[in-house]
């Protein structure tokens, strides 16, 4: 079968992952905390060129280059990766006092079963413990660990110190990525990271009684949507002519 029909049907499966990320993102536009993703294209020759010099680094050989077998041979356009834009999303004010956000850069982090991850707002809860978490995550780490509480009634001031009835009890721990590109999102809300990629954010601003919005634009996400949906169709219909030129050709060479 001749290389465009893969050309064009792997352009097909790329607008196809692209949707389901804008989706994605629509839905979750009212997700307090929530990072919208996007997703980007690579020729599948630089993808698997990428791999060759990946693996052969490993063996001391960074000399491989790209060939006209991988040109010609591997055709079609794939969805090299998905990033997620760090872009802050705007505060909400909630006027719940165990709601907290952080109002630049920077994360607070939670301690999960399996691992600590990140996150730039919460909605919180003393636990069964006294310990202060987010329901379904894991408990908020302080300067000092974990956080124990005696009451629901806290106040946490701007640089994150926890008081309970005017005594100081802990301060949040805040952090920040040295590099963006190094951080994976779990599921919406929550990344996670290796440690050497992260450092102490000492000038983090607190917020108590805010969360954080989504920093989806819900207006971009539509036009990006319509535009998609229209490649696509007409992505569709021109593996619909390929297939009835292919058909006429082969009928007319059966009868010679």
């Amino acid at each position: 079968m001749d290389k465009s029909i893969f050309n064009v049907g792997s352009s097909m499966v790329f607008l196809q992952e692209k949707v389901n990320i804008i989706s994605n993102n629509l839905s979750n536009s009212a997700t307090m905390g929530y990072k919208k993703d996007t997703i980007l294209a690579q020729a599948f020759d630089e993808i698997l060129l990428k791999r060759f010099k990946n693996s052969a680094s490993v063996l001391g050989n960074d000399s491989i280059t790209k060939t006209s077998f991988m040109e010609e041979y591997t055709p079609g356009v794939y969805a090299s990766e998905v990033i997620t834009s760090f872009e802050k999303g705007t505060l909400e004010e909630t006027g719940r006092k165990s709601d907290v956000a952080m109002a630049g850069n920077g994360y607070m982090v939670v301690s999960t079963n399996k691992e600590d991850v990140y996150i730039s707002s919460a909605s919180t809860k003393r636990d069964s413990e006294g310990y202060l978490v987010v329901p379904s995550l894991g408990r908020i780490q302080g300067v000092n660990g974990s956080i124990s509480l005696d009451s629901d009634d806290f106040v946490i001031d701007q640089q994150g110190i926890i008081y309970v009835e005017g005594e100081e009890v802990d301060q949040l721990r805040a952090v920040e990525f040295i590099d963006n590109k190094e951080v994976i999102k779990v599921g919406d809300v929550s990344f996670v990271t290796e440690r050497d990629n992260l450092r102490d954010h000492d000038e983090a601003v607190f917020k108590q009684n805010f969360l954080e919005g989504s920093n989806v634009n819900m207006t971009n996400e539509m036009v990006d949507l319509i535009e998609v949906s229209r490649r696509y169709q007409t992505t569709q219909q021109t593996i619909q002519m390929l297939d009835q030129i292919y058909g006429i050709a082969v009928n007319k060479l059966g009868r010679v």
